[in-house]
């Protein structure tokens, strides 16, 4: 019977939780880092045939170049813990998966602040930068994420060695 650390399982069970993992990381791999990275494509492919300037103009500002990063970290870190759930191992990769996620949350909504400069396109030759304040939004969306860093912390202390 094979062994994860400190969990012995069987090789269906084990084969079955890396085909889970590998699943689940692929899916949170594809919208927290393919479509940011292809965000002014896919949404130019939504829009009228006259917006593809403005859509090429917007959709970067969107989102923050971290993100397509971030991403692969936060579906590396989806993949460990199913790897490692019920081991010695699953309190730390919490605590990593919760960092990662909260990075993620955070650039995600620049910092709270979101700032576009509207193409001009749009406001009759005039240059206008808007920003939006949705740090209020952003510190409630980071709030399970730094939950989930409590509780890898308090599984790491509370397990027995």
């Amino acid at each position: 019977m094979p062994r994860v650390l400190d969990l012995e399982i069987g090789t269906g069970r084990l084969v079955l939780r890396v085909a889970v993992g590998v699943l689940l990381s692929a899916l949170v791999f594809f919208f927290l880092s393919y479509v940011p990275s292809n965000l002014p494509f896919l949404i130019g492919k939504f829009m009228p045939s006259d917006f593809p300037n403005v859509v090429g103009q917007i959709a970067p500002g969107l989102v923050h170049p971290s993100l397509p990063v971030l991403g692969v970290f936060v579906s590396a870190s989806v993949f460990l813990e199913v790897l490692f759930r019920k081991t010695k191992a699953y309190g730390p990769v919490l605590i990593f998966a919760g960092l990662v996620s909260t990075l993620y949350v955070y650039f995600a909504f620049q910092g709270g602040v979101i700032a576009l400069a509207i193409p001009k396109e749009l406001t009759m030759g005039v240059q206008v930068r808007a920003s939006l304040d949705l740090s209020s939004v952003m510190v409630l969306c980071m709030l399970p994420t730094l939950l989930t860093v409590l509780r890898g912390a308090v599984m790491s202390l509370s397990r027995k060695h």
